[in-house]
């Protein structure tokens, strides 16, 4: 350690070496620059970038090594020998290409060194690829050492050379290790932290090495000897120096351009990415806006023609069914009069109270489509009230049609409800089930159902009354289902159609809803439910 100090403390210019310092810490530092961008680079460009990551620690280590050498002032004069000069730089750069190699390369013979890593529990945290980059690292302070003793060898003086064996194996060891652990510190650390205690390491690991290695250096007088002619001189040599510092710096900054451009198109991507998510944004929040706005019209244009519907409605109801009423009072008394006279009349009659059943049944279908008050709750107990009007709609069914009713009410349940509205709903959804099945009257569906039942299942089901009314009729076809709740729209070839649309409005003024299920050739199934509590804001105000 003495010889050390004293070499550079005695026979070194100061100002020499503090510049070789500064030339050895610059490439190194543009060093891990250019092999960051071989670690991100495609395997076509890698050893390009590789190649070129050799040259400039070569290069750059070259340069270091010979202005140490040119501060060492050993007493008598000193050249370099050319050949030899030019071969230190290329052993060094080798042996670096092949060190950098190793360390950027992905080998089946690095299944031994991740097999360590995995079961040595110190190493297990160790990131992978730095067991291979502490290999290359090696290699790479290999090349240091070789380039510095091919360049000693270049050292041509007037005197006699002689060297301290244990020194130079310290300094390789030094070197070698350091290089390593430079590295392994910065495949583990990353191109960020990594990058610093990189350059660190790997300064530490040339310039300890160069060091050591000439500490161990002892140069004595030899009149006899005399520096060669064919010796480099001092000039050539800078030149030499500062073309090779030119290299590296140019490939620094062909280096830094390219993290520069690099960066700049990964913000131009972010920022790319970022409008793009805005505008899919804007689109769902358009597209959801426009339906909205497509609902809110349709809304707009059902409650226009309910309107409508309604006005047209309250005038048919006033001007029909007081002439109705004449007409069924005057029937009454000409049945009346007829009666056990034998006149024959007996059928025209009968047809002419059907009629006007029908008529009144069909001014019914429209109040209570157009009904807009508010319902007229009242606490009625719900499974005795299903039971008494499902039995008596029973009895009105078309022939042959079976009647099943599971009633799952609790007896004694209560209901908040109006009671003749929703008689009308289970009245309509019955004789739909019915009329789909076997039709009305002598008037027949498209197609009679063999064995018509109807199924109806009362239920309370989380907080709600659900009555289910199913058969095993046709069906609805598809195009049917999307219709079948519209005003006056009827596959019969009697009603007008507001049937199921007056159940539909009863049940929403009630805070429920109508499911409706089939499939075409095995029946239907209509859902009636609504709350056993109702909400007051759920229910619409009277008009």
């Amino acid at each position: 350690m003495d010889r050390i100090f004293f070499s550079l403390s005695s026979q070194h210019d100061i100002k020499l070496v503090a510049l070789a310092l500064v030339v050895c810490t610059g490439t190194v530092f543009l060093t891990f620059k250019t092999y960051g961008h071989a670690l991100d680079s495609a395997p076509s460009r890698r050893q390009v970038w590789l190649t070129m990551t050799a040259l400039c620690l070569a290069l750059g280590t070259w340069a270091t090594h010979f202005v140490s050498m040119l501060a060492y002032d050993p007493g008598l004069p000193v050249r370099f020998d050319g050949w030899l000069t030019a071969a230190s730089f290329v052993v060094g750069a080798v042996l670096s290409w092949a060190g950098y190699w190793i360390a950027a390369g992905n080998y089946r013979w690095i299944a031994a060194a991740r097999f360590v890593r995995d079961n040595v529990r110190p190493l297990s945290t160790a990131r992978d690829g730095v067991f291979r980059a502490a290999a290359g690292g090696a290699l790479i302070g290999a090349g240091i050492a070789a380039m510095h003793f091919t360049g000693m060898e270049a050292l041509v003086v007037a005197g006699t050379v002689s060297s301290d064996v244990l020194l130079e194996v310290v300094a390789v060891a030094v070197g070698m290790t350091l290089s390593a652990a430079a590295m392994a510190i910065h495949r583990q650390d990353g191109p960020v932290k990594g990058l610093w205690e990189g350059t660190v390491l790997m300064v530490l690991a040339a310039c300890g090495l160069h060091f050591t290695a000439l500490g161990g250096i002892t140069i004595g007088p030899d009149p006899q000897s005399a520096v060669a002619p064919s010796a480099v001189d001092n000039i050539v040599l800078a030149v030499a120096l500062s073309a090779a510092m030119a290299f590296v710096l140019g490939a620094g900054l062909v280096a830094m351009i390219i993290e520069r451009l690099k960066s700049e198109l990964a913000e131009h991507i972010a920022k790319i990415e970022e409008a793009n998510a805005e505008v899919s944004t804007l689109n769902v929040e358009l597209a959801n806006n426009m339906w909205k706005l497509e609902l809110a019209q349709e809304e707009i244009v059902k409650k226009g023609r309910l309107a409508q519907l309604g006005q047209l409605t309250a005038t048919v109801a006033h001007e029909i069914r007081n002439p109705l009423g004449a007409v069924k009072t005057a029937a009454y008394v000409l049945e009346r009069m007829v009666k056990d006279k034998g006149l024959g009349v007996e059928t025209q009659l009968q047809r002419i109270n059907n009629g006007i059943s029908r008529c009144d049944s069909i001014i019914s279908e429209l109040l209570d489509f157009a009904r807009s008050k508010a319902p007229a709750l009242k606490s009625v107990a719900i499974a005795e009230w299903v039971g008494k009007v499902l039995d008596e709609e029973a009895k009105g069914l078309g022939p042959g049609v079976g009647f099943v009713l599971r009633n799952e009410l609790e007896s004694g349940l209560v209901a908040r409800f109006d009671p003749d509205r929703m008689r009308r709903v289970l009245i309509n959804l019955v004789s739909n089930a019915s009329e789909a099945m076997v039709g009305k009257g002598r008037e027949l569906p498209p197609v009679v159902t063999a064995d018509p039942t109807i199924e109806v299942t009362a239920r309370l089901t989380g907080g709600r009354i659900e009555i289910e009314v199913r058969d095993n009729g046709p069906g609805i076809t598809e195009d049917n289902m999307k219709r079948i709740l519209e005003p006056l729209f009827t596959t019969k070839s009697f009603g007008v159609g507001l049937g199921l649309p007056a159940v539909h409005k009863i049940l929403e003024q009630h805070g429920g809803d109508l499911r409706i299920e089939s499939v075409p050739g095995e029946g239907a199934v209509f859902t009636a439910w609504f709350p056993l509590e109702q909400a007051p804001s759920a229910l619409p105000k009277a008009a």
